[in-house]
């Protein structure tokens, strides 16, 4: 008999303090006998027999080659990530917005060269981890959407390593999902059968999920009663706030703040600080093209005509650039719709607000691409998209976070992507020509969906489901809610890789 016990390799699990003590739980009951760790820097170090890696290390490649060297990649080990290649160079689009990427020796540029040769690196390096460390599991605190840690996972799943991902549930608070691939994201099996083996000792509460979507609702119906106001974007207000969403009112002392901030960030820079206020200089010019290219391409009026509503994913972002598939590409996701609509339907789209907000520019020519075909249209980002839902026949999304309040508003969904309410009435997710005709045909003539239908899939979600929280800021919560909180997500997230582990088992 082989021993049971497993070699684990734990991407953010454990070094904090929501899951502080997880991995010696673990040992104690003889389910692991050794943890390789990636964390932050500053995270507790004592449960891992082994940090392979630091996060800000992950990002930009920065490994200590004395451990791994540097060994060819050969036709074998090539194949094992060819066929998420065009997915994982795409991914790094989100480096050229990471803050340490102005403090990098060697600036990543984004170029063709230049991702190739940091996937080159991430495949020897992880590979090398993966198998001298001898690792069985490895399990994932978030969908992989990082780079090194979607090479990790497509590496693991090429060489039979079980893999195990924890994911938020969207809209609903403290909710975790998990699945053993990104495919089956969303999907509720696994959890029901988890959930199912040990039924009785889950902490959790009965009000987690409904207590939520009773929340959502009064928002959607809230938004739907009263007048929607138009909301103007600010590039000054943006910069002022950091890039962040939902930022303090614009004023002279958040001004001030915000300079000093930048300022000192500059000056402490490994590389020289001119370098990286160029590199701010380019991305705020870019992101005042793109407002420009956008309002040049969209209109003020939502049309008179039936529609279906396409609202953008900001980008880059983990629902597209990891849920999408090849639909990171928006483009390919409006062409798809368009084929298959009546001509006296419209696809309209807006761009989500995070995009300018974030200080995220979009690539030239972007909306003059997506509004070449007659039946498409683009409004501008200022109108609101509480009105666009209230009015359109049906909502296009890859898996976009705000799918719940589209189920509260009664109206059907188009998902391309591997979405966390893809089980729901009214969802149809689609993967072929023919799924996308049929989806349409259906939506094209659908009623506005009861909520009362909802709640089995309510049911559903909240016995595949639990209470937890993985994503690492706590929201400025109570000293008594916190320590309750990791109290339960250390038991039930513990719970979850013991039994999934036990199962798999016991399956083999």
């Amino acid at each position: 008999m082989t021993n049971p016990t497993k070699r684990v390799l734990s991407i953010g699990i454990g070094a904090d303090r929501l899951t502080d003590g997880l991995w010696d739980d673990l040992r104690e009951n003889g389910i692991i006998s050794y943890v390789a760790g990636v964390i932050d820097q500053h995270q507790n170090h004592a449960p891992f027999d082994q940090i392979v890696a630091y996060f800000s290390q992950g990002l930009f490649g920065n490994y200590d080659w004395k451990v791994a060297g540097r060994p060819p990649v050969d036709d074998d080990l090539y194949r094992c990530i060819s066929h998420a290649e065009g997915n994982l160079l795409r991914q790094m689009d989100r480096l050229l917005y990471e803050p340490l990427s102005s403090s990098q020796d060697k600036p990543f540029k984004g170029t063709f060269d230049d991702r190739r040769r940091l996937l080159f690196d991430h495949i020897r390096y992880w590979d090398s981890q993966l198998r001298e460390l001898a690792i069985d599991v490895v399990v994932f605190h978030n969908v992989p959407h990082q780079i090194f840690d979607s090479v990790i996972y497509h590496l693991a799943q090429s060489r039979g390593i079980r893999t195990l991902i924890f994911n938020t549930v969207g809209a609903f608070r403290d909710s975790l999902f998990c699945s053993e691939t990104i495919e089956d994201l969303g999907l509720l099996s696994l959890g029901a059968t988890i959930h199912s083996a040990e039924v009785a000792m889950w902490r959790d509460s009965p009000e987690r999920i409904t207590q939520d979507w009773e929340r959502i609702c009064r928002e959607v119906d809230g938004n739907l009663t009263s007048r929607p106001l138009t909301r103007k974007y600010s590039l000054i207000a943006s910069i002022a706030n950091d890039g962040h969403i939902g930022g303090d009112a614009l004023s002279p002392s958040l001004l001030a703040r915000a300079l000093g901030r930048r300022l000192g960030r500059q000056f402490h820079r490994r590389r020289e600080p001119r370098v990286s206020f160029r590199h701010k200089f380019r991305r705020l010019r870019d992101v005042r093209r793109t407002r420009r290219e956008e309002l040049s391409a969209a209109t003020h009026v939502i049309p008179s005509e039936r529609f279906i509503y396409f609202p953008l994913h900001f980008q880059p972002e983990a629902t597209t650039s990891a849920k999408g598939r090849h639909y990171v590409e928006q483009e390919e996701v409006v062409n798809s719709i368009v084929a298959h609509l009546p001509s006296d339907v419209r696809l309209v789209l807006k761009e989500h607000p995070h995009q300018f907000e974030k200080l995220l520019p979009r690539a030239r020519s972007f909306y003059a691409r997506l509004v070449l075909t007659p039946n498409v249209v683009l409004v501008s980002s200022d109108i609101p998209s509480v009105e666009l839902r209230k009015r359109c026949l049906a909502v296009v999304t890859v898996s976009g976070s705000n799918g719940f309040e589209v189920l509260a508003s009664g109206k059907p969904v188009i998902a391309f992507g591997s979405a966390p309410w893809r089980e729901a009435p009214g969802v149809h997710t689609v993967r072929s020509n023919l799924d996308i005709r049929r989806a349409i045909a259906e939506v094209l003539v659908a009623n506005k969906i009861p909520r009362d239908d909802y709640l089995g899939f309510l049911e559903n979600l909240r016995a595949a489901t639990w209470r937890g929280d993985l994503s690492g800021p706590t929201g400025g919560r109570p000293e008594h809610e916190l320590i309750e909180l990791a109290t339960v997500t250390r038991h039930n997230v513990g719970l979850v890789i013991r039994t999934w582990l036990r199962l798999g088992r016991d399956r083999d």
